[in-house]
């Protein structure tokens, strides 16, 4: 199940993602809202969830009396599997103790930071309201908690952000003890404040070789540390994967709730209008559904394992899936194609990404559509 908590206390430059500013009212009529689409998706089935995960927007935003009423929500309506991982994404500057506490209390066992960086110049030109300081201390009260996995975010390419500094950043995760990162290369959102700098020539930003390189160097340095890249852009030491993200590249069926949240179960695909003020009054979540062919479902399912390290057992994914002769044949020679490029390995049933394969995972991916 992943919940998207649409409310943020600003907007950063370059975010193309849906959010809207926090007030206590308007986060009061969503949490009804939510209430509300959460019960009909708890009566769609009483499976027990095994990953539970709260993005946005920024879902430290909300208040602990508010992030207490969200997790009753969940408990209240579902049954959690033994072992399940809960996440809840943050930034430094909204986590405090007792916000933290509520969590806890309530099961969650894993925390995302969102970082960036840790160039308070550049945290400032980007729109960030936390300082490098504010998110090494909230990091080092996060990791001495028993049995809390806590991770990053990192943006590579951010323009303020030199060479030597990005080196740092990634040295500094390292050093502050964080098993798990995402890293991202800075992408230009249409209609974002860094898009609209970087057309009027304010800002320049670092081109797609400098970003590759930077992003090269940072697998470098994690890798040395022992936190492994385990997916296109995300990284974690052996046991500290994340649970939620692997089952999205694995292919497995999700709930998604709240505005602008997707949901996929078998072959009907929703998402959820991006529109806080429609959610808040609509009686049902405002959507739109599809339901796409068999060969589609398929192909999806399909090309997202080579977004992972781990690849894909074709023999086990084709008798599970009942792929027909036909398409098992013709996804056997792109794969045995990809082996040769060095894109994938074989070992026995199991191709799996090499570090090249995950940089192209998309032109992989594309090869087998259509």
């Amino acid at each position: 199940l992943y919940v998207h908590i649409p409310f943020c206390d600003g907007k950063c430059s370059y975010c193309g993602f849906y959010s809207t500013s926090y007030s206590r009212e308007k986060a009061e009529g969503f949490l009804s809202a939510l209430e509300r689409e959460l019960d009909g998706v708890a009566a769609s089935g009483d499976a027990p969830l095994k990953t539970l995960y709260f993005g946005g927007g920024t879902p430290s935003a909300l208040s602990a009396g508010q992030l207490n009423r969200l997790t009753g929500m969940i408990a209240d309506r579902f049954r959690i599997a033994a072992g399940a991982e809960w996440t809840v994404e943050g930034s430094p500057n909204t986590l405090s103790e007792d916000k933290v506490g509520v969590l806890l209390d309530a099961g969650v066992n894993r925390i995302s930071i969102g970082i960036q960086t840790f160039s308070d110049q550049a945290l400032k030109a980007m729109g960030r309201r936390h300082t490098a300081a504010e998110a090494g201390a909230v990091i080092e009260r996060l990791v001495s908690k028993p049995g809390l996995m806590v991770g990053c975010d990192l943006i590579a390419g951010l323009p303020g952000v030199s060479r030597g500094e990005w080196r740092k950043d990634v040295q500094t995760v390292c050093r502050l003890g964080l098993r798990h990162a995402s890293v991202y290369g800075l992408s230009l959102e249409e209609g974002t404040r860094l898009f609209h700098e970087h057309n009027g020539g304010r800002i320049r930003l670092c081109s797609e070789d400098e970003t590759a390189d930077r992003l090269e160097e940072c697998a470098e340095i994690l890798g040395e540390a022992g936190v492994a890249r385990y997916e296109v852009s995300n990284y974690a030491a052996a046991g500290f994967e994340c649970a939620h993200n692997l089952a999205y590249w694995r292919g497995h069926d999700y709930y998604g709730a709240g505005p602008g949240a997707a949901s996929r179960i078998g072959r009907a695909r929703r998402t959820n209008t991006p529109d806080i003020e429609a959610y808040i009054q609509a009686a049902d979540a405002p959507r739109d559904e599809e339901t796409v062919s068999v060969e589609e479902d398929l192909q999806e399912r399909f090309i997202y394992h080579f977004r992972l390290r781990e690849g894909i057992d074709f023999k086990k994914f084709c008798a599970g899936r009942q792929v027909g002769a036909g398409l098992k044949a013709a996804w056997q020679g792109g794969l045995d194609s990809f082996v040769e490029e060095g894109l994938l390995t074989r070992n026995g049933d199991r191709y799996q990404t090499t570090a090249r394969g995950m940089d192209l995972a998309d032109a992989i991916a594309e090869s087998f559509l259509g």
